[in-house]
């Protein structure tokens, strides 16, 4: 939609690897691994962006049409002990969704986060399962019909803050 939603974001995690804030809540002194959580057909995008903007973060791929020809759950390991960031579609975040979880995500970011507007989804449910209090959404139009799309969205940001939906 051209609002810069995705420089805006490169440039937060470029100042969160830059600084030394260390928050009481997880054990990294910078920025920890990121996975961002897209459409598929922006993965490729996102990359260009981020070797564009700061090409020093480690980008991977994690999808058939990344250049990674090894086992996945090889990438993520890497990408992770790395402090670097996985792309990753709704769906393949749904698919390896057991190997994603093993590991401690410092960031989950959620690109067309209105995806998960629906709560009974599960990609919704999914997503809502990553264990780190470091949460964002990226959403040119967050809500579409109706304000329990938009609960959903507050729900990943703060889980149970708004309670349950009747």
């Amino acid at each position: 939609m051209g609002l810069g939603k995705t420089i805006q974001l490169i440039a937060f995690l470029c100042g969160l690897s830059c600084s030394r804030f260390h928050d009481f809540r997880d054990s990294y002194n910078t920025l920890g691994p990121v996975i961002l959580v897209c459409p598929a057909t922006v993965m490729h995008q996102w990359v260009a962006e981020f070797h564009k903007w700061w090409p020093y973060f480690r980008v991977a791929i994690l999808h058939q049409t990344g250049s990674h020809s090894g086992k996945k759950d090889t990438l993520i390991r890497a990408i992770n002990r790395s402090n670097g960031i996985l792309i990753a579609s709704y769906s393949g975040v749904c698919s390896h969704q057991k190997l994603l979880l093993k590991h401690d995500w410092h960031y989950v970011i959620l690109d067309e986060g209105h995806k998960i507007r629906n709560p009974e989804a599960q990609v919704t449910h999914t997503c809502k399962l990553f264990a780190t209090p470091h949460r964002i959404i990226l959403s040119g139009s967050p809500i579409q019909n109706n304000l329990r799309e938009l609960w959903s969205l507050f729900d990943f940001i703060y889980p149970g803050k708004l309670g349950t939906l009747p």
